[in-house]
């Protein structure tokens, strides 16, 4: 302690006191879901995990219990963990993952494209031509779970 002294009267006594103390800030409510990737392509059978992040109305991370589903069944399966698998048939589910919390939601574009070619479908089999005449063959590529491949197929005929 010590003493200060001022023209006008007598010597008061200053003190000075600090103090230190831990404030923990609690993230509110979730508010907000980002899912992540928004959109995913992949063949059947392929697996890729989504995430997720809730945050409150003031942007900090809020840590959240999250539920997965999949609103489209046929575009595939989800985990508990985020873990996505497509299902055998491809095309294209808007909106197929979604995650949720506290009446929030998010959700992703899934895209299964059809795998490699695993068979060729020809029709007419066995046909039956007169010499000079003309048959018309249809053939269609297709992946091991029966998806039409895109693409055009090369032709050759042996006498």
């Amino acid at each position: 302690m010590s003493h200060a002294t001022t023209d006008s009267g007598p010597t008061l006594p200053t003190a000075s006191v600090a103090a230190t103390a831990t404030v923990l800030v609690q993230s509110g409510p979730v508010t907000r879901l980002e899912l992540t990737p928004p959109s995913v392509t992949l063949q059947p059978g392929q697996t890729r995990r989504f995430t997720a992040r809730a945050y409150d109305v003031f942007g900090n991370a809020s840590p959240a219990a999250l539920a997965w589903s999949v609103v489209a069944p046929e575009a595939g399966a989800i985990t508990a963990e985020g873990d996505f698998t497509a299902g055998r048939f491809a095309g294209s589910y808007p909106e197929a993952v979604r995650v949720s919390v506290n009446g929030h939601s998010a959700a992703a574009h899934v895209i299964v494209e059809a795998g490699p070619t695993a068979r060729v479908e020809l029709w007419p089999l066995a046909p039956t031509v007169r010499a000079g005449g003309t048959v018309h063959f249809t053939a269609r590529a297709l992946d091991a779970q029966g998806n039409a491949r895109p693409g055009t197929l090369q032709w050759t005929a042996r006498a």
